[in-house]
């Protein structure tokens, strides 16, 4: 599991069967996708929706997914917490 700290979450969308994905930007121009499965009717999905436009922390497992052909690193998120 890692803890990426301190990130802004510029996209956060419903998907597919219950699911939220999200992009998250650092201090740098780096940015990071990730999907929360199974987490829209509970509590991580609704924090993530409410977050947009706002800085969180981040925890989860890094995966490599592929979609149409196309490889990519991912955060699979399994908490979050808001930057006070």
């Amino acid at each position: 599991m890692f803890v990426i700290p301190d990130q802004a979450l510029t996209f956060v969308k419903p998907v597919g069967d219950g699911h939220v994905r999200f992009t998250a930007r650092g201090i740098g121009e780096g940015r990071l996708g990730g999907i929360a499965f199974r987490a829209a009717g509970g509590p991580v999905g609704q924090a993530l929706l409410e977050a947009r436009g706002r800085h969180v922390h981040l925890a989860g497992s890094l995966q490599v997914s592929e979609w149409q052909g196309e490889a990519r690193t991912e955060l699979r998120l399994i908490d979050l917490a808001f930057v006070a």
